[in-house]
């Protein structure tokens, strides 16, 4: 069962090629998530470290929109 700040790899069909990304659940119910993406994009942001979260390769940043 999803739950909320469960960090999911998801198929993202808004980049380009399509690709799976590595997402945080927000509500489950209303299949709302924040993407991670490696470099910040798309403001607002905020990073997130990999010494910190043990799913990442290397520090990157959550789209806050």
């Amino acid at each position: 069962m999803l739950r909320p700040r469960d960090v999911v790899k998801l198929w993202d069909r808004h980049t380009r090629p399509n690709k799976p990304k590595i997402h945080i659940c927000v509500c489950p119910e209303k299949q709302q998530f924040l993407r991670i993406n490696s470099e910040p994009i798309f403001p607002p942001n905020l990073i997130i470290y990999e010494a910190e979260n043990a799913f990442l390769h290397h520090d990157s940043y959550v789209e806050l929109q």
